[in-house]
């Protein structure tokens, strides 16, 4: 057993299961490298021993119990990972995306995980599986080429790196790097975002005696101004969600549109409709 000096090393390696392929590699004379996945060139992630406080080993645990549950199931042909997982972005805090590619109803393959991990539920396209707070998250769909409309403007992974099952592999690298080229159509997005904004806005004033209608069309509302916003400024990932959100909207404006069931509805309405204006105005003045 190689000794390695850290504080969680020596608890978290013996729970990865045996069929994680991991190893110490040396490098340059002075530096180790811990290899999870595959080989050193072609790993799904490598880390420095400095920097092995950080690995996610608990993501690795439960990713790679799904794995070889879906492997060893005959009806998923491609298996592979879209995003933080295979990056050097992936962390505690990260999801697991993964997409089966499958024509079995999505209820099989739950019944199929739920052996193994029981926290595992259906929702319309995707299977959900909870371990703790990590979430796994793997969308079903019956070709590669379905999975363009997941996943414009994601982080960039290597294909090699995010494949983890496939009856041709060269043919599944080479769709994966030609959807990764794929660029998330900006009028398309403002377009939608507009309409919704518009819509909802034109809305409060139908529920304001319906004070819990009226703050889900309030929430509505505030995802589009921060949308928006980050569409002004050229960030046009994370659609449903938008990383920096916090800095898109001033102390001032967060008040605006920070509406509670206690606020008043007529006030709120005053307060939004200028904003929601100011916001489509910025989006004239950048085209």
């Amino acid at each position: 057993m190689l000794s390695l000096k850290t504080t969680n090393i020596n608890k978290t390696i013996p729970i990865l299961p045996s069929h994680i392929e991991w190893e110490v590699l040396d490098k340059y004379s002075k530096n180790h490298f811990i290899s999870i996945g595959n080989t050193d060139d072609n790993a799904l992630i490598s880390y420095t021993f400095e920097e092995v406080n950080r690995i996610p080993f608990e993501h690795y645990y439960h990713f790679f119990r799904l794995l070889k549950i879906l492997k060893d199931f005959q009806g998923i042909t491609e298996i592979f990972s879209y995003g933080s997982l295979g990056s050097e972005k992936f962390n505690a805090n990260s999801d697991i995306d993964l997409f089966l590619i499958t024509e079995h109803p999505i209820d099989t393959l739950v019944l199929l995980i739920q052996k193994v991990m029981p926290d595992c539920y259906s929702d319309h396209d995707s299977i959900k599986i909870w371990n703790g707070n990590l979430l796994i998250e793997c969308t079903c769909i019956q070709s590669i080429a379905e999975a363009k409309k997941y996943i414009p403007e994601s982080p960039y992974v290597s294909a090699e790196k995010r494949i983890f099952l496939a009856r041709n592999f060269n043919d599944c690298v080479n769709q994966l790097e030609q959807i990764s080229q794929i660029k998330a159509n900006k009028a398309d997005l403002i377009e939608v975002s507009k309409k919704k904004l518009y819509h909802n806005v034109r809305k409060l004033s139908k529920y304001k005696n319906d004070r819990c209608r009226f703050r889900f069309h309030c929430q509505i509302i505030e995802h589009c101004i921060i949308r928006l916003r980050a569409i002004i400024n050229e960030d046009l990932k994370h659609n449903y969600l938008p990383r920096n959100a916090i800095n898109y909207i001033n102390a001032e404006e967060w008040q605006l549109i920070n509406y509670t069931v206690f606020d008043d509805p007529q006030e709120f309405i005053n307060q939004i409709t200028p904003l929601a204006m100011k916001i489509l105005d910025e989006l004239e003045e950048g085209k």
